[in-house]
């Protein structure tokens, strides 16, 4: 009986052994599970946060890519409205530059600005675009600085065209009253001159301002013309020798040539205002020239920017991959846990067995 006791004595130690050493391969299974998911989860967590991130910036880099093309396209029509006399134009003008080089600058340096700096791979593209952008800025400060210059000769050459009308009708009324008075035939001509001078600076007047420039022969007309007139009108009142005037003597003539060079007076002063400003405008046609011959390949650079950095959005290999490696990590800690539990509830379902090895 003592041998017996002794055996089942030894074989109950022996299953508590390999009790105790089952229960701890299966705290070390779970210590490892444990391990897997968390890391799984913080690498997985970590490499969104990075991609997000990265995918933020780049939409953030892309979206000012448009805004300078929004602000070149202002740039574009301010550079031309500010030369035809618009008011306030040249500070949209100058705006529209600084927003331009304020979201290129930033992207180039980092500098200046809440953007990240860009990838190095679209800097050469950047750095294309720069010195498009310094000559705008200079260009666009000689624009802002001719602007009240070319307000005042638009509104100078829009009275001009609105006075040769009546210009027209008192040299037209002159030239009636001529005939009707039986003037002699060098004033009657005279007369008629000075119809045809009221058309002319009326016809130089709109077509001084193109789309290519000041017209030169616009200037040269306009400003002969309104010498023309002058000399004309006073030889026809006071007499002129070299011109084979005496002076009407007619009072209605004399009354309506009177009355025709004080409408003169009016349209020679604005004459005037326009011929003093050739240089200032000769100065903004030469800024526009140069902020629009740069205009097409700005317009083409930041079109290929806005791709190169809609490209350039992806977080990389590493982020990819960490966030693999996590999601793996994860899913083998996940599927081990369920499998500890079907093996666990298996044994818990399982009948006791007695000393002989038989079900209960």
């Amino acid at each position: 009986m003592g041998q017996i006791e002794d055996i089942m004595g030894k074989a109950d130690a022996e299953g508590e052994q390999r009790e105790t050493h089952g229960g701890m391969r299966r705290l070390q299974r779970h210590g490892v599970l444990v391990g897997l998911v968390m890391f799984g989860l913080v690498g997985a967590a970590a490499s969104a946060s990075i991609m997000l991130s990265h995918a933020s910036r780049s939409a953030a880099q892309v979206h000012a890519a448009d805004t300078a093309l929004m602000y070149t396209q202002r740039m574009i029509k301010a550079a031309s409205t500010v030369r035809l006399g618009s008011r306030g134009a040249g500070a949209e003008l100058r705006e529209s530059v600084a927003g331009l080089g304020s979201v290129v600058a930033s992207l180039r340096t980092g500098d200046g600005g809440p953007l990240v700096i860009a990838p190095a791979d679209v800097q050469p593209t950047l750095d294309a675009l720069w010195p498009m952008i310094e000559r705008a800025e200079k260009n666009a400060d000689i624009l802002q600085n001719q602007e009240e210059v070319l307000v005042h000769v638009d509104q100078a050459l829009r009275a001009i065209s609105s006075q040769s009308t009546d210009l027209l009708e008192g040299a037209d009324a002159a030239f009636n009253q001529a005939l009707l008075s039986g003037s002699q035939s060098s004033e009657v001509s005279a007369c008629g001159q000075l119809v045809m001078l009221t058309q002319r600076i009326g016809k130089s007047a709109n077509e001084l301002l193109t789309q290519d420039g000041i017209s030169p022969t616009a200037v040269f007309f306009l400003a002969k013309d309104l010498n023309s007139f002058s000399l004309i009108t006073e030889s026809l009142l006071n007499g002129n020798p070299d011109l084979r005037l005496n002076g009407v003597r007619d009072p209605s003539l004399r009354e309506r040539l009177r009355s025709l060079l004080a409408l003169y007076e009016q349209t020679r002063e604005q004459g005037s205002v326009v011929l003093r400003q050739l240089q200032g405008m000769v100065a903004a046609r030469e800024a526009q020239i140069i902020i629009l011959k740069d205009s097409e390949p700005l317009l083409d650079g930041l079109e290929q920017l806005a791709v190169a950095l809609a490209k350039s959005g992806s977080a990389g290999i590493l982020p990819n991959l960490s966030m693999g490696i996590s999601m793996m990590a994860l899913l083998a800690g996940t599927f081990g846990f369920m499998r500890l539990h079907l093996h666990m509830q298996e044994k818990a379902e399982s009948p006791p067995v007695t000393e002989h090895g038989q079900p209960a």
